[in-house]
């Protein structure tokens, strides 16, 4: 099988998994904030988002680097993914008893912490996601989708059940946690009959520093990353109370639901764009920005339907209750555009070894963001941490790239990447003639 067929029938299994889990958990989610309204989406929002705070902790950075590294030492694999495990794993618990420590001293109400003790149990099953990098650099996705599917539906079903049954937040902390354990039982009996079960792992010391070194300037990138995606909503709780936190909260997970676009196409394309580097460079920035259009162009399809049909698309999903998140949903949602220019650079980022200058980008959005943020908040509220979102985004996924001669060439190749791919397409149309 060509490596185009491969690449193509992985992102279909990718696409169909991540488009099946899309709206099945765009369902579940809508049924929960609908329950709960905006104030008390707003308090487990706030919980949810310290724990989604520490999920970049617990990946640290590694997921291009394991591919990387197995792409150039297939022979090494078996260490690699060993290490990369024992990583996870060892930071996954110190990760899980800081976050019930910063929800006890963060929030007064009682019980908060046993949510954050529920939830946090989900970081083991972030460290196991070793074994999907292992399928993605065979090109064979379709097995992890298959992996996964039983413990996603099992969650979907737990949270509209919660609801059914007038369960609270520990509930719903519950249901998220256990789709992620089961994850790990999922990955672990399909890697087995796939003879790549754990195994064969194994840990060596100093593979695992090696990896601990490339994977820091991605864990710090990664961490502003996600400091500037959840930081604001860490902001709105204590600037603006909970229900405004729970109206931003409910817009931002209708624009973020489709973040899941461009990772189909990255995780699926990377490992041949890191064998095409090395091989042919002019190849290479060819179909990378070829593949940067396409994602452009996916992301401003997106906005344009979610900002003009916000008027009618919130007040359907959630309810007249969230009435006041239609503005909110509408600048929110053009964020998409520069997240997805940022996930296809980061092929990039990893290939040039740009990871130092990528640590500059994210971490000058995520300071942006949260000075906006506090002189936003207090005037604009919820449509300020928007727009703070989106002026962060563009200055980290786009603007930054100028800062440095090393970068610059992708700040240009960002900005004619939409006609490069609406280029590829005309010449494949006409071959198809």
């Amino acid at each position: 099988m060509s490596s185009v067929r491969k690449i193509s029938g992985n992102v279909a299994w990718l696409a169909a998994d991540r488009l099946g889990r899309l709206v099945l958990s765009a369902l579940s989610w809508i049924v929960v904030i609908r329950y709960l309204g905006p104030a008390a989406y707003g308090e487990f929002s706030y919980i949810y988002a310290t724990y989604l705070l520490f999920v970049p902790v617990v990946t640290f950075g590694l997921d291009t680097v394991v591919v990387r590294q197995i792409v150039r030492r297939p022979d090494q694999r078996a260490a690699i993914l060993g290490a990369a495990l024992a990583l996870r794993l060892s930071i996954a618990v110190v990760s899980w008893i800081a976050l019930v420590g910063w929800v006890q001293l963060s929030i007064a109400e009682p019980g908060a912490w046993i949510v954050a003790a529920v939830l946090g149990l989900g970081l083991v099953g972030t460290a196991f996601d070793v074994v999907d990098l292992d399928f993605q650099t065979r090109i064979a996705s379709r097995w992890t989708v298959l992996a996964k599917a039983v413990p996603f539906f099992m969650g979907v079903a737990l949270r509209i059940g919660v609801v059914v049954a007038g369960g609270g937040f520990v509930a719903l902390a519950a249901s998220v946690t256990l789709e992620s354990l089961l994850n790990i039982v999922g990955l672990a009996v399909v890697a087995g009959r796939q003879g790549l079960g754990l195994r064969g792992y194994r840990f060596d010391l100093a593979v695992a520093r090696q990896l601990a070194r490339e994977g820091l300037p991605f864990f710090v990138g990664g961490m502003a990353v996600v400091v500037y995606m959840r930081i604001d909503q860490v902001m709105l709780l204590h600037v603006n109370g909970t229900t405004e936190l729970g109206l931003y909260a409910a817009a931002a997970r209708l624009s973020e639901f489709f973040n899941f676009a461009p990772m189909v196409l990255v995780a699926s394309a990377a490992p041949v764009l890191h064998q095409l580097r090395e091989q042919d460079r002019v190849q290479f920035a060819q179909r990378l920005g070829e593949l940067l259009g396409g994602l452009v162009t996916v992301g401003v399809g997106i906005a344009l339907v979610l900002s003009l049909g916000a008027p009618l698309i919130v007040p359907l999903l959630l309810g007249d209750r969230y009435a006041a998140a239609v503005p909110i949903l509408a600048i929110h949602v053009w964020s998409l555009v520069f997240v997805f220019a940022g996930v296809g650079q980061s092929v990039w980022d990893t290939a040039e070894g740009q990871g130092n200058w990528m640590v500059v980008r994210t971490v000058l959005g995520a300071v942006t963001n949260v000075g906006l943020n506090l002189w936003l908040l207090p005037i604009y509220g919820g449509i300020g941490a928007a727009i703070a979102t989106l002026i962060s985004y563009a200055l980290s996924a786009w603007a930054g790239n100028l800062l440095g001669s090393a970068t610059r060439p992708m700040f240009w190749l960002q900005l004619r990447s939409p006609l490069l791919f609406l280029t590829a397409l005309g010449r494949r149309y006409v071959r198809a003639l």
